[in-house]
């Protein structure tokens, strides 16, 4: 990387192929120069492929997305959801189609006892893929286990159940 000064008051970065594959570094020559990252001029600059600098880095957070859940899937094996979860969300927010992501953190979610959410994250990544099986299993398992509770809760309030008591 060379920064050249055209004119006194304004610089740009100048870049060469082998710093490429920098994103930091093309993000600033995109911004200095006030090129669109999707720009057809830039398609060829990323690997020869027409890979944009979108893409690959779209590419790159799929793959640190990914990194990050099997971080998480330790954490959860270790019965340490809260932090497993927090893996999943960051996961999430880096690649928000990271379908694993949401697949793990419902998962996590339902070992906790939190069903809603459980629910709501295997929705999501079926929503995202339609066909994961995993997701479809623990939606289900998810909302029976859920109605279940809600049929024991609404038993005891009926008066269902009642409990034993031994006096000694």
């Amino acid at each position: 990387m060379q920064v050249e000064a055209s004119n006194p008051t304004r610089s740009v970065t100048r870049i060469s192929r082998g710093d490429l594959g920098n994103l930091g570094l093309i993000d600033r020559w995109l911004t200095e120069t006030g090129i669109d990252g999707n720009a057809s001029c830039v398609k060829p600059l990323i690997n020869g492929k027409g890979e944009t600098y979108n893409s690959l880095g779209r590419r790159q957070n799929a793959a640190w997305a990914r990194t990050i859940v099997v971080e998480g899937i330790s954490l959860s094996q270790d019965k340490k959801l809260p932090e497993a979860i927090s893996k999943y969300t960051k996961a999430i927010e880096i690649d928000p189609e990271c379908v694993d992501a949401y697949v793990a953190r419902g998962a996590a979610h339902a070992n906790q006892g939190s069903f809603d959410k459980a629910i709501a994250d295997h929705s999501h990544a079926l929503k995202l893929q339609p066909s994961h099986e995993n997701a479809q299993r623990y939606l289900e398992k998810c909302i029976q286990r859920r109605n279940e509770i809600e049929a024991e809760k609404q038993s005891a309030v009926d008066g269902a159940f009642l409990m034993v008591i031994f006096f000694h």
